[in-house]
């Protein structure tokens, strides 16, 4: 065990006017800042973990940074949880420890394993702090204010534990994203009493597509999990509900925001396509696009989501504006148009979303012989404006331009992208199929 008060350096940033429902806001660390987990703190700020910096930091709602070093050197602090005792604790993902950081910075780490690379981590019923360790076999372990600790050993295959949550019914849902490297990867969700007694419950769409990694209490009474591009709900007797997305990359971490959705980071395959995403209980999806790479999200006291971005800020996003998803797998061309299906969501009575639907192509053009391989070229086929009442579905109709559509090939599909924004923060896109009459 090694303990130690360290010298913290702060930074303060100006004051920021609130920010509108949808509107992203984000606080730049110092240099070398890569945050991951984030968690609210005793006296209401946010508390967050730098693995590239080995540091732990503070923010306070007003935006004012503080971070304190951790003393294991390339420890790479991952997640982080507020214990029963009114202290922070996080675990050290490459250094087998966990670590606890008092409210005044006093940081003392607790080795509970060689190469296990502790993980997920959240208070349990007993006093305790509870960890996933997914090396060696996956393990469940706990750790006593004290620093005692106790190990259980998962002996239900995969046993790739995650992500770990207190569940309504007092007992710990572990996700176990199955056997990396495999396909298909046999996820699942283990729920384990504070005795160590596991239950697993498999996921229904064994996909490497769906594996389980984050998990959080949902506004109903059951457990949200989400990870790669799947989104979850396991009830506490089992019964599984999946809502596919048609996201391009994976989602990192999910929590239940202030207005009774869930909220989630995803990690796009380019960094233009990083987001913070709001789910309804009803599967709707409104995306909110943000500057770099995605990690943890959380509630915070004032009625926000924060979340830290891996490039080196730490968001807050307002929850409240409407948003639209894209309901349509295809689209079906009748004349010169398409039509697009919608659904608004997320808003409160009597708001609507509005803003713009379009459709891109990638074009492939042949060139001479001599320039080797052909070119494609992204063109829009066509964009109409739209608005549509919160909580309604309803069809845009796209115009699409005849010098466009001479260009496609002569199929009966093609496909395409669909991007709707709400000329703000909000937006959706999805690739889908333009369906075409049967004779062109």
């Amino acid at each position: 065990m090694a303990s130690c008060l360290l010298i913290a350096l702060t930074l303060a940033v100006p004051a920021r006017a609130a920010a509108a429902p949808g509107e992203i806001v984000s606080f730049p660390l110092p240099a070398g800042g890569e945050p991951a987990g984030i968690a609210v703190g005793p006296e209401g700020n946010l508390w967050f973990t730098e693995p590239g910096g080995d540091r732990i930091g503070r923010i306070t709602l007003a935006g004012q940074v503080t971070e304190y070093p951790v003393p294991t050197a390339l420890s790479q602090p991952f997640q982080i949880a507020l214990g029963p005792d009114g202290n922070m604790w996080f675990t050290e993902s490459n250094a087998g420890n966990v670590g606890r950081i008092t409210p005044a910075g006093a940081v003392t780490e607790f080795n509970v394993c060689g190469y296990c690379r502790p993980a997920g981590i959240t208070a349990g019923p007993d006093g305790n702090v509870w960890f996933t360790l997914p090396e060696g076999g996956g393990r469940l372990g706990s750790i006593s204010p004290s620093g005692a600790v106790n190990e259980f050993l998962l002996s239900l295959p995969p046993n790739e534990p995650r992500g770990i949550a207190l569940g309504p019914d007092g007992n710990f849902w572990v996700t176990d994203t199955g056997l990396v490297g495999e396909e298909p990867s046999i996820g699942q969700i283990t729920r384990v009493t504070p005795a160590g007694a596991a239950t697993a419950f498999r996921v229904p769409t064994p996909t490497g597509n769906f594996t389980p990694t984050a998990i959080a209490n949902g506004p109903d009474g059951a457990l949200w999990f989400a990870g790669g591009i799947g989104i979850g709900r396991i009830d506490t007797a089992g019964t599984f509900t999946e809502f596919p997305q048609s996201f391009f990359g994976g989602f990192d971490a999910i929590t239940t925001g202030p207005d009774g959705n869930l909220w989630l980071t995803g990690a796009g395959p380019f960094a233009a396509e990083d987001s913070v995403d709001r789910v309804t209980t009803d599967g709707h999806l409104t995306t909110y696009p943000i500057p770099s790479g995605s990690g943890g999200i959380v509630t915070g006291p004032d009625g926000n989501l924060w979340f830290t971005e891996a490039g080196g800020n730490i968001g807050r996003i307002s929850p409240g504006a409407p948003g639209p998803e894209i309901v349509s797998t295809q689209a079906f061309v009748r004349g010169n148009r398409a039509r697009l299906s919608l659904f608004c969501s997320g808003g409160a009575p009597g708001t609507s979303c509005a803003g713009s639907a379009t459709l891109t192509v990638r074009i492939r053009r042949r060139p001479p012989r001599a320039h080797g391989r052909s070119r494609g070229q992204t063109v829009q086929l066509g964009s109409r404006r739209y608005r549509i009442a919160n909580g309604s579905e309803g069809t845009v109709k796209i115009t699409l331009r005849s010098r466009v559509l001479n260009l496609l090939p002569r199929k009966r599909e093609v496909r395409v992208q669909a991007v709707v924004d709400t000329g703000g923060t909000a937006s959706a896109r999805r690739p889908l199929a333009l369906v075409f009459p049967r004779h062109r």
